[in-house]
């Protein structure tokens, strides 16, 4: 898995390692809007979130995918995502 910002990513992964998930940080708009043709596994929509139980801000996260998706990335499998 690899995790980005947008400047990184258009820097230097846009178009490379295209058979990895990629956990992509997109606050300020949907993916598809900031990281072209790129499919996500994880996307970090805020820096700001809360958390009951938490002081403070927390980052959150949503997971592109189902449970058969979600099975498959915690026992280690290779996950197949299209955002597409």
């Amino acid at each position: 898995m690899i995790y980005t910002d947008i400047p990184f990513h258009e820097e230097v992964l846009e178009g490379q390692f295209n058979d990895y998930v990629y956990w992509i940080r997109s606050t300020a708009a949907e993916p598809s809007v900031r990281y072209r043709d790129r499919d996500w596994g994880f996307w970090q929509f805020t820096t700001t979130g809360r958390v009951p139980g938490i002081s403070g801000n927390v980052d959150r996260n949503a997971f592109f995918g189902g449970e058969r998706e979600w099975q498959q990335f915690v026992s280690g499998q290779p996950m197949r995502i299209s955002n597409r």
